[in-house]
């Protein structure tokens, strides 16, 4: 796994983390941020990177310092690199 992937699976866990802490199901999350529950899923579960406009949902639903903690993260794996 290079570090873009390792960053896109922290993106979901956090993700799961911060809905769970809140009480809140996929399903309630994803209306919230006008997404799908499936959606959801794959962004916690590291197999989708979501678009700008959800990334944005989501911290407005969630609060934007529950995300802080992910650009941490962005140092601690040490200089990502994206691939093309």
């Amino acid at each position: 796994m290079d570090k873009y992937e390792k960053w896109i699976s922290c993106l979901g866990q956090r993700l799961k983390e911060e809905r769970n802490k809140q009480g809140l199901s996929r399903e309630k999350l994803a209306e919230l941020a006008n997404t799908e529950q499936g959606y959801i899923a794959q962004i916690e579960n590291g197999n989708r990177v979501p678009s700008l406009r959800t990334f944005v949902n989501l911290l407005l639903v969630l609060g934007s310092s529950s995300y802080s903690p992910i650009f941490d993260d962005i140092e601690n794996i040490n200089h990502l690199e994206v691939s093309n």
